[in-house]
């Protein structure tokens, strides 16, 4: 009886502090995590890379788990800017927009798009912005971003994050 009535004199500490812990990480909130860019890069698509077998069924353009925004969002076929983000989109504050800016192989001034985000809670990850349409012109097949940054912008417009390419740093 007596091994007994150590551990328990012993463990009473331990439980003690746990629970004590337990109740400051649900009484104190944590800080909201810092979305950030996980990853990024550009791709040409087309709009058969679009086109899955419900799209035949339904009529609707089926997203898979990821966030389509294109400036032409009647043209599928342009550059796509490709971001991952950490954490999921739903983190991100209500009224935000991504910035994309981009110097193009045919011009040297920079071409500034904004993407509103969408508001309802989103599971996806993965933002796919695409210059479509007049904005990226599929007949030139020479054309590419020479250069490009993209900025996650709060509501009030203050960046939050920037990823960019490596020629969008040089002088």
């Amino acid at each position: 009886m007596r091994p007994i009535h150590r551990l328990h004199r012993t463990l009473t500490p331990t439980v003690f502090a746990v629970v004590c812990l337990l109740l400051a990480a649900a009484v104190f909130p944590r800080p909201a995590a810092a979305t950030v860019f996980k990853s990024v890069y550009t791709r040409p698509m087309e709009t058969g890379q679009f086109q899955y077998l419900s799209e035949f069924f339904t009529g609707d353009e089926a997203v898979d788990n990821r966030v389509l925004l294109r400036t032409d969002p009647a043209e599928r076929t342009g550059l796509y800017v490709i971001a991952e983000l950490q954490p999921r989109l739903r983190d991100i504050a209500p009224g935000a927009s991504i910035k994309l800016e981009l110097i193009r192989s045919d011009a040297n001034e920079i071409h500034v798009h904004e993407f509103p985000l969408p508001t309802a809670p989103v599971r996806a990850r993965i933002i796919y912005l695409g210059l479509t349409g007049a904005d990226w012109p599929e007949t030139d097949e020479r054309l590419r971003p020479v250069a490009w940054r993209l900025r996650l912008l709060d509501a009030a417009g203050d960046p939050v994050d920037t990823w960019s390419s490596f020629l969008w740093e040089m002088p």
